[in-house]
């Protein structure tokens, strides 16, 4: 099926409808959430009566599916976005041009097939797509795109079709597999791997094999294991095992999930947009004006750390959080040679190569406060034991204590702030660590926080409130700064934001 093209090739009231793969798409939406329970009646039924009830309760799903193709259209007039939609009641919705910052893409595997996309129109400040086009052809998306962003002058140069796009990184699958091994891929993964069981059902992954049959194998397993190895070594091996076949499961997900997801990942620039392509059964496409980033996170667990590897993480304004760990857009980059991010860095953002960076660190009473809570809560674990118990032995977690220590002191050598030129820089944590860089022209407020620990010894915590910080943890903290420190900065970002202009 395909599409002709926009009613008319200028700017000028620019209008167009859906594809007509759109009815397509939609039986097939409905047709995946009726079609178990279709099947089973087909089974137990036997009987025509029932299919036919189905296709009743059907039917009003299919009308407004074709309601809604024959209604919906969209046409850009003057500086805004008008779409409409529904017959017997209509809806009307106006979106100015200068406030949508993308034209996000998403081509599942099918709409391939028809050269076909779904078209999220995304704005600074909405929780979501503000509008949604499902479906319209590759063409008159792209030709939509352009349209668009026609009529917004700091960006008609950038989205000028005449430049090149210059490739700033692509992820080779063998970095895909490694990116893998990250704690957060890694619990994503046990989480999926999780729901499929439940959602599946533990039967039907084994095939015929019910759940009594599994625990017969695991008892007869058991059995063996204990006349091999004994009672006393037994203890040890079974969670071990356990450990293991749940760590191979774990690690296998992620690896697949990453290498689907983020299949053939691409980081272009087209003047001042960073644009990303990736995946494999379903193909998406975003662009990112590099100005309009709040928070940029570097980040790095453990893992990671070893393999040389890092992940990049960027907010907007109006980030939206829900479901987007699953869909890729909490990642900027999702996995990046440690020794590249130098060269990257500025590609990114230009104007951080300005930078002249001097990390402070913030006051070492970080230690003794860090120790003290950590110390008074094993207590606590071992008063409590103690009291249930009666043995001595209860008071082993105090023993944890100077560990305790050695943590809050690699903790408090990665703590640190840096206040650059256009940037306000901070790092923090060790088994998970990660870098900010903050423009100080996108800073909308800076508070200072003390609580009863803070207040004896002096200390403060200085956040820094930005227009999104969804996707990179809540708004960036320094912790354990002294009460004059905290102050001053804030007062020296609140005059140095207010000199800047905000570009959201």
């Amino acid at each position: 099926m395909s599409e002709p093209p926009p009613q008319n090739s200028s700017t000028d009231n620019f209008a167009g409808r859906l594809h007509p793969a759109t009815l397509l798409f939609d039986l097939i939406t409905v047709g995946r959430h009726y079609l178990i329970p279709a099947v089973l009646l087909l089974i137990i039924a036997r009987d025509i009566v029932i299919p036919m009830i189905l296709v009743i309760f059907v039917m009003p799903s299919v009308i407004r599916s074709l309601m809604r193709y024959l209604s919906y259209s969209y046409l850009i007039d003057g500086r805004e976005l008008k779409i409409s939609s529904g017959i017997l009641r209509r809806h009307y919705r106006n979106i100015p041009l200068e406030r949508v910052h993308d034209l996000r893409i998403e081509q599942t595997y099918l709409q391939r097939l028809f050269k076909v996309v779904v078209a999220y129109v995304e704005t600074a400040g909405g929780e979501g797509p503000e509008a949604t086009l499902s479906v319209l052809s590759a063409d008159q998306a792209e030709a939509l795109r352009i349209a668009i962003f026609a009529y917004v002058p700091a960006h008609h140069a950038t989205r000028d079709q005449t430049v090149e796009p210059q490739l700033l990184h692509r992820v080779t699958t063998v970095d895909l597999l490694l990116g893998a091994l990250s704690y957060k891929r890694m619990t994503l993964a046990l989480a999926l791997a999780l729901g499929t069981f439940s959602v599946v059902g533990l039967d039907n992954v084994l095939g015929t094999a019910s759940g009594e049959d599994l625990m017969n194998w695991s008892g007869t397993f058991v059995s063996v294991v204990r006349n091999l190895v004994g009672q006393g070594l037994l203890l040890i091996l079974l969670p071990v095992l356990t450990f293991l076949v749940i760590l191979v499961i774990t690690l296998a997900v992620s690896m697949l999930w990453s290498a689907t997801m983020f299949h053939n990942f691409t980081l272009s620039r087209i003047g001042e947009d960073l644009h990303r392509t990736y995946g494999l059964l379903t193909r998406r496409a975003s662009s990112l004006p590099w100005h309009r980033i709040q928070v940029l996170e570097i980040e790095e667990d453990l893992i990671q750390r070893t393999l040389g590897l890092t992940t990049v993480r960027a907010d907007t304004a109006g980030s939206f959080a829900e479901g987007a760990h699953l869909s890729g857009r909490d990642v900027l980059v999702p996995v990046l040679r440690r020794t590249g991010i130098e060269s990257l860095l500025p590609m990114m953002l230009p104007d951080v190569g300005e930078e002249a960076i001097d990390w402070r660190q913030v006051s070492r009473f970080a230690i003794r406060r860090g120790t003290f809570k950590g110390g008074l809560y094993l207590g606590t674990v071992a008063i409590v034991w103690f009291l249930m118990f009666w043995n001595v032995f209860a008071f082993w977690p105090l023993l944890l204590v100077p560990i305790v220590y050695i943590y809050n002191v690699v903790q408090y050598r990665h703590l640190a702030y840096a206040y650059g030129r256009n940037y306000f820089h901070t790092r923090r944590g060790w088994l998970r660590h990660s870098t900010f860089l903050i423009p100080v022209r996108n800073i909308q407020a800076v508070t200072v926080h003390q609580g009863l620990f803070d207040r004896r010894l002096g200390l403060a915590t200085l956040r820094l409130h930005t227009a999104g910080h969804a996707y990179t943890g809540g708004g960036p903290t320094i912790p354990n700064l002294p009460v004059a420190e905290a102050f001053a900065l804030a007062h020296r970002l609140s005059q140095h934001t207010a000199a800047t202009k905000y570009r959201w």
